[in-house]
């Protein structure tokens, strides 16, 4: 194995595309912000029982575990977790309902694949002690303008309640209900047969396996799914009060007018954490990629760790999957996601000083941006540099023009280039 390869599952970006992966961040950063929502960057490190606290599922096989002496330590494995724990020390000295957002990193110890990385950023916003459905749309049309921004393909949120499935696995009394739930996850990735026989492995009978088939394979547009839960004679207050909250949600969703939504009974989300409102995404188009953006309500998870009840729901953008599918899909060449760039090149000794004041004074004083170069060059090298870097302008300090206050401007688009007054560069 070469000395310089990557560990399977970790991805390193080329120069130009961090530049874009960084412009993605900023837009997502800058909307949330605009929102509303306050940064928090909770450690990367915790300890595991917190960590595994309400982990669930598969993912307690996942978490990249250690020992450091006596402490058993985790990473994180998603943003939610580690916040919550936040929340839990720190409630006493936050106003509620808290705004939060957090953008970083998380690490999974899991098979990766197109679109599943080991180690991946999440850009999430966290609404935390509110229980209300018009928060849950809000977040929903943060991410849906963000995209907009973006330029990027629409994007379609696929809705359910989680509790519509636990009310329904009340009433038939089924035993292994988290079960039941983690195999609903898996509807999309098993057969028909498989998905079922996995049904009846949990000892299930015959017509809850139907009945439970028919609502999360159930397709069609919004009102006509809520018809079909209306119509299944469940009285389980539970299932009653999930699919209240549906109702009211599907309301404010056209209030905010979110363009593309449905309901779909197979979300439920691999944590069993979720507690209500659950969803996923995709891009129109690209759905073959997977969700680019997923989350849900939490109500009961910072009460693992204090016993004050928090109310919380949350929404977070899988960045690294979604850059994963900007590369593969080229869309970058018709995405305007980087400013214009200068590039400042000084060809000549003369008049050094002049010319250094002049050129922290553009930037300190006048606010130009530019790159720039970081020797004193000639005007061929410097052309070959500002050509490999795309400027769409250069800047030249030379002997001539600095003894009359002047500088050489080049269109690096057009090829147009003038002579201009120094003090007009701004």
């Amino acid at each position: 194995m070469p000395k310089h390869q990557l560990p399977s599952g970790f991805i390193e970006y080329s120069l130009d595309e961090q530049v874009k992966f960084n412009y993605i961040l900023r837009t997502i950063q800058d909307e949330y912000e605009f929102a509303g929502f306050t940064p928090l960057e909770a450690a990367s490190i915790q300890y595991s029982e917190v960590l595994l606290a309400k982990a669930g599922g598969e993912m307690d096989k996942e978490i990249y575990r250690f020992q450091k002496g006596s402490r058993d330590l985790s990473l994180r494995f998603d943003l939610t977790v580690p916040m919550a724990r936040y929340i839990a020390e720190h409630h006493r000295d936050i106003a509620m309902p808290a705004k939060i957002y957090q953008i970083g990193k998380s690490w999974r110890a899991e098979k990766p694949q197109k679109g599943r990385y080991r180690e991946l950023y999440q850009a999430d916003i966290d609404i935390i002690g509110n229980n209300s459905r018009l928060a849950e749309a809000e977040m929903l049309s943060i991410i849906q303008n963000i995209f907009a921004i973006l330029d990027l393909p629409e994007i379609a949120f696929r809705i359910s309640n989680r509790k519509i499935l636990a009310g329904l696995l009340e009433a038939y009394k089924v035993q292994d209900q988290a079960g039941v739930l983690r195999i609903i996850d898996k509807y999309e990735k098993l057969s028909k047969t498989d998905w079922l026989q996995a049904l009846r492995d949990l000892h299930i009978e015959e017509k809850f396996v139907d009945a439970l088939y028919n609502l999360v394979s159930a397709k069609g547009v919004v009102q006509e799914i809520l018809k079909l839960l209306e119509s299944q004679n469940c009285q389980h207050p539970i299932y009653l009060e999930g699919l209240q909250e549906l109702q009211e949600l599907v309301q404010y969703l056209e209030l905010f007018e979110i363009r593309k939504y449905k309901i779909d009974l197979s979300i439920v989300r691999g944590q069993d954490y979720y507690t209500g409102t659950v969803f996923e995404s995709n891009l129109e188009g690209l759905e073959v990629y997977g969700s680019v953006c997923s989350g849900g309500r939490y109500d009961n998870l910072v009460s693992n760790y204090i016993d004050t009840p928090i109310t919380g729901f949350g929404a977070s953008i899988g960045v690294s999957r979604l850059f994963g599918i900007l590369r593969e899909e080229e869309w970058f060449k018709a995405m305007n996601y980087a400013e214009p760039k200068r590039g400042v090149f000084i060809l000549s000794e003369d008049k050094l000083p002049q010319t250094m004041q002049t050129i922290i004074e553009l930037r300190d004083e006048c606010g130009v941006a530019f790159d720039l170069y970081p020797e004193i060059t000639n005007f061929k090298k410097a052309l070959q540099y500002a050509n490999r870097k795309n400027y769409t302008e250069a800047i030249f300090f030379g002997s001539d023009e600095a003894k009359a206050g002047e500088v050489l401007v080049k269109n690096m688009q057009t090829g147009e280039q003038e002579i201009v007054l120094v003090e007009d560069l701004g």
